[in-house]
């Protein structure tokens, strides 16, 4: 009987323990949960398993040229978000192009239909997630003259590297903006090296 007796002290610790660990991860939670709304953190946004808080965070995203991103939206609560989402011109590297014999400023601020270039990513909206397509081999160039229809002049050399498109993410008072750029995926043909 002293066997048995001490099987069942040893499992009633084990589940002693488990019972404390699961407390203290459930304070732990509700803690990080007030804090984050504390913040202005309503909502995330997920890419590739890496989360993107709400009015925390303006992350610098690099995105492969030819390929599309789903973006999946979460709130603190486990409710459904409601989001508005958009890719604009990312008014902190402006430059100046002509289209049609007329000069354009690539941002303006206050004018949302100038910004836009929602149509140009292919973005697409669903109640829990929105994807986002770079075109394959895309240059910011190509991207505006997509846009609007023609050849444009660029007044400037644009940098590489740089985040010139940002996507917009707002759900009532709280904002995310994820600035991205294009990496291009470079192949190489291995019959043609040489050494």
């Amino acid at each position: 009987m002293s066997k048995a007796g001490g099987a069942g002290k040893a499992i009633s610790k084990v589940i002693t323990y488990v019972l404390v660990v699961l407390l203290v991860l459930g304070i732990a939670g509700v803690f990080v949960y007030f804090v984050a709304k504390e913040e202005g953190v309503s909502f995330y946004v997920k890419l590739n398993g890496e989360r993107y808080y709400s009015s925390v965070e303006s992350p610098n995203l690099a995105l492969s040229s030819g390929e599309t991103y789903v973006f999946e939206i979460h709130s603190l609560t486990g409710e459904t978000v409601d989001y508005s989402v958009s890719v604009q011109s990312n008014g902190e590297h402006n430059f100046t192009f002509i289209s049609d014999s007329e000069f354009h400023d690539f941002y303006v601020a206050d004018d949302s239909e100038n910004n836009d270039y929602s149509s140009v990513f292919g973005l697409e909206r669903n109640a829990d997630s929105f994807s986002v397509t770079i075109p394959k081999d895309i240059t910011v160039k190509e991207v505006i003259e997509m846009k609007y229809g023609n050849d444009i002049q660029l007044q400037s050399d644009l940098q590489e590297g740089v985040s010139y498109f940002v996507i917009k993410v707002n759900s009532g008072d709280n904002s995310l903006n994820l600035a991205f750029r294009f990496d291009l995926i470079i192949t190489i043909n291995p019959p043609s090296v040489v050494f």
